[in-house]
């Protein structure tokens, strides 16, 4: 029996409910009933399965096993902190559920030696300046030093050049769940160096924030990760009636970040009811919103004939247009482009959408779109030929 579900979590805008909506066809398609069908139905998400809703919310409860999300080539990722609240708790966790990231985790500690040296080297060289005690004039005098600046300098390029190195490494040897996250954060352009997808940042973070150790953060939020079973903690059937069906939910995590997904909820200034706001975020949201990245994979493109190096390519991306106001400035607001996800309303698998996504590409008569207006006179043919009548517009700006 089909049981068609509206996923009142799951809506085409903000970004983070997109995503939510892939992650939940996909996870679903790919764990628990392969023949699962989505579509869009206003502004809601449709999901026909076999599983009745208390099926639904206890695949997500006791059996979902979350993609192995490791990001080791970014400082912020876990990997150079010692028990870092992200990646610890998940490496010692004994669930059956976990076990993809117990092995995500130690594949990528096996190639991360001389990486590790090397940030530990950076740390060290800038602690020189934040030593307990010290005076304002002697931190200055310090960081205004040739030699700090140079040995500085050399450690941090050193870093760099090790942690390019290490990312062709592990694209060649990665095997497994954990590779599909990986090549959706980067590809690699003709010279092996990563070009990162604006959906993702620079290769999974957002300036200081990083995707998967919050990601693995949440998960902790969500399920008891020091128990055999990994079972759901108390307040984690609501988090996920929340994200799915948008039933109020008793409580969210705070003063925990959310990134460019979501940003009404992000706090700071005028967003809440008095000057200041904190951050808040239902784990279920975050969880479910990164899992939904993996369906968006970028290549590596050029143009034929071209003899520049490969360039990005994401389904329906776009590059910005600094235009529509009199202040507006792609240099001031630090644009990375734009990309319009299709609202598809006919019932699809994931296979389908998969391929849907892999053939995203906007073309305006023999021409690439390469502009949001291109873009929109493209949609007029491309997305009715393909039965979508409807796009979804968003920008990433930077902070």
């Amino acid at each position: 029996m089909i049981h068609v579900h509206e996923l009142g979590g799951c809506a085409p805008a903000p970004l983070a409910h997109y995503l939510k909506a892939l992650g939940v066809l996909r996870l679903v398609a790919e764990q628990a009933d392969a023949d699962a069908r989505g579509w869009w139905e206003g502004d809601r998400f449709r999901l026909a399965t076999t599983l009745t809703r208390e099926a639904l919310e206890r695949f997500f409860l006791h059996e979902y096993a979350p993609t192995p999300l490791v990001s080791p080539w970014n400082k912020g990722a876990g990997f150079f902190f010692k028990d870092d609240p992200g990646v610890a708790p998940l490496e010692r966790s004994r669930g059956k559920r976990f076990i993809n990231c117990r092995r995500a985790i130690g594949e990528s500690r096996t190639r991360l030696n001389e990486l590790s040296t090397a940030d530990k080297n950076v740390r060290d060289l800038k602690s020189l300046a934040k030593q307990p005690g010290m005076s304002a004039a002697e931190r200055d005098r310090i960081k205004n030093s040739d030699d700090y600046k140079a040995k500085l300098r050399e450690a941090e390029k050193r870093f760099k050049q090790l942690k390019e190195s290490a990312i062709p490494d592990l694209r060649s040897s990665w095997r497994g769940p954990h590779r599909e996250w990986l090549d959706a954060a980067m590809v690699l352009a003709d010279d092996g160096k990563p070009k990162y997808p604006a959906l993702l940042g620079s290769g999974g973070n957002d300036g200081r924030l990083d995707f998967t150790d919050n990601f693995m953060r949440r998960l902790g939020d969500l399920y008891m990760l020091d128990s055999d079973d990994a079972g759901p903690k108390p307040e984690t059937q609501a988090w996920f009636s929340n994200a799915l069906w948008g039933e109020p939910a008793p409580s969210s995590v705070r003063r925990q970040p959310v990134g460019q997904y979501l940003p009404g909820t992000a706090g700071g200034a005028n967003n809440g009811n008095g000057p200041e706001s904190e951050g808040v975020v239902n784990p279920a949201d975050f969880v479910l919103m990164l899992e939904g990245t993996i369906t968006v994979t970028s290549q590596a493109s050029r143009r034929l004939g071209s003899l520049g190096t490969s360039r990005v390519a994401s389904p329906f991306a776009v590059d910005a247009v600094g235009a529509g106001y009199a202040s507006a400035s792609p240099e001031d607001e630090g644009a990375r482009g734009e990309q319009w996800f299709p609202v598809w309303t006919r019932p699809s698998t994931y296979v389908e959408l998969r391929c849907l996504f892999a053939d995203g590409r906007a073309q305006l008569g023999i021409r690439q779109a390469s502009s949001p207006l291109d873009m929109a006179r493209a949609v007029g043919s491309l997305g009715i030929s393909r039965g979508i009548k409807t796009f979804q517009r968003y920008g990433y700006i930077e902070r």
